[in-house]
């Protein structure tokens, strides 16, 4: 399953759109991300799908931010939602995966998550990125981000896809993107990038998802 909503106007929370899961033991991730009103906005919490939701990473270093979350399905899951309450009232964006073949060991599917980066920039002349050095064979890298600047649309480089992005007519731009194939080789830095704009406002979290050994 992979689903993906927004709220364009100010708000408290984003619920996703309905999902449904084909088979048990799934690994969920949910890719956040958001504007706000002044520096440090972040979640206070996410529930839904009678699951329990773990904090993976949080980048608030920049203006807006971006949150990672994890959660393990044992059985499947039907017409399910997941809602993120937010600190600001802000326009956000909201991505859920169910991930088949992922490593379901450790608590609440902590296997699953391997490296994790997390950058930020502003004003300079770098376009939107952060880094990760795989930990296992046939990992999957995804990456989250915002602009809190301006609502101009982001391209990648090859090799990555774009799976969504939102662009508030207030002036930000919100997104999730991935590598298109998994990373063959243990030991490989994989940098979830953009390529343009450049010289903004902008936090990024790249999270390696791995396979089951």
């Amino acid at each position: 399953a992979q689903v993906f909503g927004i709220v364009e106007d100010r708000a408290t929370s984003i619920t996703s759109p309905a999902f449904s899961t084909t088979s048990t033991s799934q690994v969920i991730l949910v890719f956040l991300s958001f504007d706000d009103l002044t520096p440090g906005n972040a979640t206070t919490g996410m529930t839904g799908g009678g699951l329990t939701w773990t904090l993976v990473a949080r980048n608030n270093a920049r203006r807006g931010g971006v949150e990672v979350w994890r959660a393990y399905a044992a059985n499947r899951l039907t017409n399910a939602t997941v809602t993120a309450t937010i600190t600001q009232p802000t326009p956000a964006t909201i991505g859920v995966v169910s991930f088949t073949g992922a490593d379901t060991s450790g608590t609440n599917a902590s296997g699953a998550i391997g490296a994790v980066g997390i950058k930020s920039g502003t004003n300079t002349l770098s376009a939107a990125n952060a880094s990760v050095v795989t930990t296992r064979a046939n990992s999957w890298v995804w990456g989250v981000g915002n602009d809190w600047d301006g609502n101009t649309p982001r391209t990648v480089p090859t090799g990555q896809t774009l799976l969504h992005q939102f662009l508030y007519w207030g002036g930000a731009t919100l997104w999730t993107q991935r590598m298109t194939t998994t990373v063959p080789t243990v030991g490989s830095s994989v940098a979830i990038s953009t390529t343009a704009p450049n010289g903004r406002e902008w936090n990024m979290i790249a999270v390696e998802i791995k396979p089951r050994p």
